[in-house]
């Protein structure tokens, strides 16, 4: 049984001076930026992700294993790879499905529109601001399908179909429910992708 997902994008505070993923780039090239830093720029700011978890990274990697059991050589995984969706947002999604290419993209930039076919962000402390400024982000830069792995109700959360800033399908899937990916034969089991959690 599946339920309506509800996200409100934040507002931003136009008195900040926002950064250009360009410059962002450059604090790192420059070593303003500290590499060992867990750090993304999402609307122009430069945020610090929370560390993982335990909980966080068994997931992860939980998702990752079974994308490469199912879509060897189908897909192109990603985790946590530094993605320019546009002019102010640089952000390091917990985990990718892109289009397969021989070369794992050593050669092209992977553009959220034209090579994505979906993108997870495994949340606990991190739920907030997932739903509310990451969820319009990914919808802005076109990513066809976005799920949150809530660790908190160990539910799936799944936007699709992105249109002018908003995904138009937002569902949770809880217990008994498994989804699909649209575009590519992957299905999750919310039973057992949290069957080691216990609910907080």
């Amino acid at each position: 049984m599946t339920a309506q997902a509800q996200a409100t994008p934040t507002t931003d505070n136009n008195t900040l001076r926002k950064f250009t993923s360009e410059e962002y780039q450059k604090m790192y090239e420059s070593g303003i930026l500290d590499e060992d830093e867990r750090l993304e720029l999402l609307n122009g700011r430069i945020i610090k992700r929370y560390k993982q978890s335990t909980q966080h990274s068994g997931i992860k990697n939980r998702l990752m294993r079974w994308l490469f059991r199912d879509l060897s050589e189908k897909v192109t995984p990603f985790v946590h790879c530094p993605i320019r969706l546009d002019q102010y947002n640089q952000v390091s999604i917990d985990l990718v499905a892109a289009k397969f290419r021989e070369d794992d993209y050593a050669r092209k930039e992977l553009k959220p529109d034209e090579d994505i076919y979906f993108c997870i962000e495994v949340a606990d402390k991190s739920l907030e601001k997932d739903r509310t400024e990451k969820m319009p982000v990914y919808a802005a830069a076109n990513i066809p399908a976005y799920w949150i792995a809530n660790l908190n109700d160990l539910q799936l959360e799944v936007f699709k179909h992105p249109q002018n800033g908003d995904y138009q399908i937002k569902t949770i899937y809880k217990s008994g429910d498994s989804v699909s990916c649209e575009g590519i034969n992957f299905t999750v089991s919310v039973d057992d992708l949290f069957k080691y959690l216990k609910k907080k």
